[in-house]
């Protein structure tokens, strides 16, 4: 028999960097496969299979870093050009 773990809305915003409160709300606007993972209904608990947290992290897109995104500094002024 194949053995599933189940995770909490706790344990989730620990792996994937949100809060409890935006996975609640994501669940309840029903974004749930876009900004989170699905999730099962046991009773009055909601929970995720870590395997399709898994799968869902592993299907994000991946982004590279653009010129655009970088921070540049800017010079300090010269004291002859002030």
């Amino acid at each position: 028999m194949k053995e599933f773990k189940l995770i909490t809305a706790h344990e989730l915003a620990e792996i994937i960097r949100k809060s409890v409160p935006s996975i609640y709300n994501a669940v309840s606007e029903g974004s749930e496969g876009e900004t989170i993972p699905f999730s099962v209904k046991i009773g009055r608990r909601r929970l995720w299979l870590m395997s399709d947290v898994q799968e869902w992290i592993e299907n994000l897109p991946r982004t590279s870093v653009s010129t655009s995104s970088r921070v540049i500094e800017k010079k300090k002024p010269k004291l002859n050009e002030i």
